[in-house]
């Protein structure tokens, strides 16, 4: 998440597990938007956001090990919430703590720059 200034506010992966209690990763989380859906969408309050296609998501241990890739595809419409943005839901493909993976999750997109 991007602040004033474009700083980062928070940057962090939430790696949920059945079999665990999960665990937070915050050291070389990227989730690179580097391209838009052609059409830009209104909020409530007139203010036009840029959405985002399929994305990857990557991050590392904090011992700079791999920890997880995923391609993530959004796959419904996005719907305005959270009181600035939109959210979505998403399938993923790609591999965690070494084995490969696919599921569906959550999207949460804000951008007021």
């Amino acid at each position: 998440m991007l602040g004033p200034g474009d700083l980062p506010v928070q940057r962090a992966a939430y790696l949920r597990c059945l079999d665990d209690d999960g665990a937070v990763y915050t050291r070389s989380v990227r989730f690179p938007v580097d391209a838009f859906l052609p059409e830009a969408s209104e909020t409530p309050d007139g203010y036009r956001m840029r959405l985002p296609p399929p994305l990857p998501l990557v991050c590392q241990t904090d011992r700079d090990e791999p920890l997880l890739w995923l391609e993530c595809t959004v796959q419904g419409d996005y719907h305005y919430g959270l009181g600035a943005g939109y959210s979505s839901w998403l399938r993923s493909d790609g591999h965690c703590q070494g084995r490969a993976v696919s599921g569906q999750g959550y999207l949460a997109f804000i951008n007021r720059r």
